[in-house]
């Protein structure tokens, strides 16, 4: 017993001890800027610079560590290379410098040209099947489509140009735009991997020398969402397909205006999938930018509130799923620009005036960590810092002021590897300017009386226990360690029969936020 309270005194010790810290002062001179994180094999890449203006970018990993933290390689010494478009395949990383397609195992010397190319579009790159597709040049002023199994490479197309690559997994396709060798005439496209199978699917405009610019293609419910231009009086407008011609239609006209003789457009933007259907913005030209939602037919596509009334719209934006529920920023007449949410009914509620009165948050970079919604807002005491909640107007929160007082410490990029949350960001006060940070949170900086406060039994247990206390949402298990173990819906009984012996943690959600409790699986 007296190793057991030993062990609890010691985890307590541990998940009391929230922090932010600096990763690494990777320039010196001023800021490095980092941004573009992708995660391989718990290393974390990206791009940064060290030069004095800050703008010198080349490839960087870290591991979390100040000594894990370093160039990768200086591919343009006399200039920045600029990585962009970073993509894990293979157990390497892709990405565009310059004006090519590069890969990287993470060494120096495994830091390479991986094929010469120009005019490139992001995504530069997409996978299907174990197979890297990418657009790239073969022969001056000719290019095409091309995938790659991490030994060969095979062409799919010859002669046109390719845009916007995207993976349409349930039909088993890639989906992108081009021309198909006749200029300007961009339409949307796909391939099954094979030359054969490589083809435009639908000619939305008709005729040659214009096209729809199909583009921002999304899955949801094994069809593919996406904005065209239309023929005949139709703007850029939303439209599904399920892979097939016939099946590649316009899903709604939302904004029909005709001005001048040119169709207006609604511009559908910041597709999510939420509830098993499409959010989405989009301007009708009557209420403005607002949040829409769509089941792929005509009348499932409507607006779900006009949050600003009147043509100016709330011009929603960080559109993002946590909980079952739908977060979003967004303008408000008297509230100013805060964080929405919206439920399974679209009920829409403003989750907390943050910066008081009509002053504006501003919250942008919504992820999810450690079981909370992280996000970056301000306010008029703290400027602009990280914040987190769990769905609540009272669990909702600043996290640390890194730039202490009213400065702003800017966070942007939140990255969540392992347990930790990435970000970049200025603390106002060393000098270091804008650079790589970390915040450590392991279990959500649990006190003692939020310990005592959960009610288990039985416990010790050997398989199954209760919990006292109501408007339990979910539960999570971690070890003494901090490693989440299990996530367990809300119901009457849980189980832990298959977790080995020893000591474990629960946290709690609730309406009222987050407890933790201890319990003994024997």
């Amino acid at each position: 017993m007296k190793k057991r309270v030993l062990i609890l005194m010691q985890f307590v010790a541990i998940i009391s001890y929230s922090q932010v810290s600096l990763v690494k002062d990777i320039n010196p001179l001023g800021n490095s800027n980092p941004s573009g994180f992708t995660e391989m094999n718990n290393v974390l890449y990206f791009k940064a610079a060290n030069n004095a203006s800050g703008d010198d970018f080349e490839l960087w990993r870290t591991d979390g560590t100040e000594t894990g933290t370093y160039l990768v390689k200086d591919l343009n010494t006399s200039a920045s290379s600029n990585p962009t478009g970073l993509f894990a395949f293979n157990n390497k990383i892709y990405f565009k410098a310059g004006g090519s397609l590069y890969t990287s195992d993470g060494t120096e010397i495994g830091t390479v040209l991986f094929k010469t190319s120009q005019f490139l579009y992001e995504p530069y790159f997409t996978e299907l099947n174990n197979e890297l597709y990418y657009a790239r040049h073969f022969a001056p002023g000719q290019r095409g489509l091309f995938k790659f199994n991490g030994t060969a490479e095979t062409q799919l197309s010859t002669g046109f140009e390719v845009r916007y690559l995207s993976k349409y997994g349930s039909a088993n396709k890639i989906i992108f735009q081009s021309d198909g060798g006749i200029p300007e005439d961009w339409e949307i496209w796909q391939s099954n991997g094979t030359a054969s199978g490589t083809s435009e699917l639908a000619d939305l405009f008709g005729g040659d020398n214009l096209g729809s610019e199909a583009r921002q293609f999304f899955e949801v419910n094994g069809k593919v969402f996406f904005t065209a231009f239309g023929a005949s009086g139709v703007g850029r407008e939303l439209y599904i397909t399920d892979g097939t011609t016939s099946g590649t239609v316009l899903v709604k006209n939302i904004n029909p205006t005709i001005s001048g003789g040119n169709a207006a457009n609604s511009n559908p933007n910041n597709f999510t999938m939420f509830n098993n259907k499409l959010y989405f913005t989009a301007n009708d030209a009557t209420n403005g930018d607002e949040l829409w939602v769509s089941d792929g037919t005509t009348a499932g596509t409507q607006m779900v509130v006009d949050l600003y009334p009147g043509s100016t719209g709330s011009i929603p934006s960080n559109l993002f799923v946590y909980n079952n529920a739908l977060y979003f920023s967004a303008d408000h007449p008297t509230l100013g620009r805060e964080v929405f949410k919206c439920t399974t009914s679209n009920s829409v509620t403003n989750l907390k005036n943050i910066s008081t009165g009509s002053g504006s948050s501003n919250p942008s970079n919504f992820i999810e960590y450690n079981g909370k919604l992280y996000f970056v807002a301000e306010d008029p005491i703290n400027g602009r810092e990280l914040w987190s909640s769990t769905g609540f107007n009272s669990t909702t929160n600043l996290v640390v002021d890194i730039n202490t007082g009213s400065g702003n410490s800017n966070p942007d990029n939140l990255t969540v590897m392992g347990n930790n949350l990435y970000f970049s960001a200025n603390d106002g006060n060393s000098g270091k300017g804008i650079e790589l940070y970390k915040y450590i949170d392991p279990v959500l900086s649990v006190t003692n009386n939020e310990l005592i406060s959960v009610v288990i039994y039985p416990n010790p247990t050997t398989s199954t226990f209760n919990i006292n206390g109501t408007n339990v949402h979910k539960l999570e298990i971690y070890d003494i360690n901090g490693k989440k173990m299990k996530s367990l819906q809300a119901s009457s009984t849980y189980n832990i029969a298959d977790l080995k012996t020893g000591i474990y943690f629960i946290k709690v959600f609730n309406d009222s936020g987050i407890k933790v409790g201890r319990i003994v699986k024997d």
